[in-house]
């Protein structure tokens, strides 16, 4: 999954339910734009719950944040 050596986004995020999730945007070690969602199980423990492609307007916010 995240396994690149660029930085990664944490953003919370509501999940189905009005669940709070976060949501964890970076790129695969290929270079591939993605989203991760956790759950946070307590702790420092979080589980992975979904991972997808990300949304154009994700891509167009994380390339401005990577930037800087």
């Amino acid at each position: 999954m995240l396994g690149g050596t660029g930085r990664r986004w944490p953003r919370r995020a509501v999940g189905p339910h009005g669940i709070p999730v976060l949501a964890i945007l970076g790129r695969t070690k290929a270079g591939r734009p993605i989203t991760v969602y956790a759950r946070h199980d307590g702790g420092l423990d979080y589980a992975i719950i979904a991972a997808r492609p990300m949304t154009p307007v994700e891509l167009d916010e994380f390339e401005v944040w990577e930037a800087q």
